[in-house]
């Protein structure tokens, strides 16, 4: 399930147990661990064992989602990514590239949304070049671990292609999972069509942390624009492990996001949410 940034807390709480009742469901809370097998495997394509290191948006085209290419920097020693194409508004194709280095002095490298200490290689320049390698687009974010995906997709308004980026926000033990935001690209700063904490996490469990979730995305290029972006949760647990239950209370509270299944663009306020 998807967190804007601007909730609350309390609403950040909600909207975590939701992908536990899209998952498996939920019954009176209790105290104790519950009985072994108790944790949900609800896997999105058949594959297991996938953890948060697979494809996160994919192609709805056809019987069988194809994910849609990406970079992808999972190593704190891979220091520059190699390049994939991008659309660009004109309608040309181009190249989107990142490099990890550190902020130069006088580079805006703000906003500081990050918990991030690892010098270079979590401080992440994202570049965009048109056919003649002019430079198009050069942005600034920063990663935990220098661990990001980030996926190129056509959305809303013209020809070229906005970036849906899935990063660690925050260093933690167990990782904290990974937020997403989507950005319309802009010379030096984007324009931030949403942004939310959570698409993955763990879920309550005994022992900590052993069942992990994990929110997809999928994307139809044959609908008309403004696009929606469905939603897709998996979730999976080791065999020993054993999930709490969620609050009676939490559930009568939480009824309508569980049928939320998508991401809408809103076209008055231009930001996509959840509904």
């Amino acid at each position: 399930m998807l967190v804007p940034m601007a909730a609350t807390r309390n609403a950040t709480f909600r909207l975590m147990v939701a992908v536990f009742l899209l998952t498996a469901g939920a019954e009176s809370a209790t105290s104790q661990p519950p009985r072994a097998g108790a944790c949900p495997r609800v896997l999105f394509d058949g594959v297991d064992a996938r953890g948060w290191e697979g494809p996160w948006v994919f192609s709805r085209r056809g019987p069988n989602p194809v994910p849609f290419p990406a970079i992808a920097h999972r190593s704190m020693d891979q220091l520059t990514d190699g390049r994939i194409p991008i659309r660009l508004d004109d309608g040309t194709k181009g190249t989107l590239r990142t490099e990890s280095r550190e902020c130069a002095p006088g580079e805006d490298c703000a906003p500081y949304d990050c918990g991030c200490t690892g010098g270079e290689v979590e401080s992440v320049w994202i570049e965009v070049r048109n056919a003649a390698d002019d430079l198009v687009s050069r942005m600034h974010l920063w990663a935990s671990y220098g661990n990001y995906q980030i996926v190129p997709v056509d959305l809303i308004d013209g020809p070229g292609d906005e970036l849906m980026i899935f990063r660690i926000p925050n260093h933690a033990s167990p990782p904290i999972g990974f937020d997403m935001k989507i950005w319309k690209l802009g010379g030096a700063k984007p324009t931030a069509l949403q942004s939310f904490e959570h698409v993955a996490g763990h879920l309550p469990t005994f022992p900590f942390s052993c069942a992990t979730w994990r929110t997809f995305m999928t994307v139809d290029l044959t609908k008309a624009k403004p696009r929606s972006i469905g939603l897709m949760t998996e979730s999976s647990a080791s065999a020993d492990c054993r999930c709490y239950k969620e609050s009676d209370n939490e559930i009568a509270q939480l009824n309508d996001i569980r049928l939320k299944s998508a991401l809408r663009f809103d076209i008055r306020i231009r930001q996509y949410e959840l509904r």
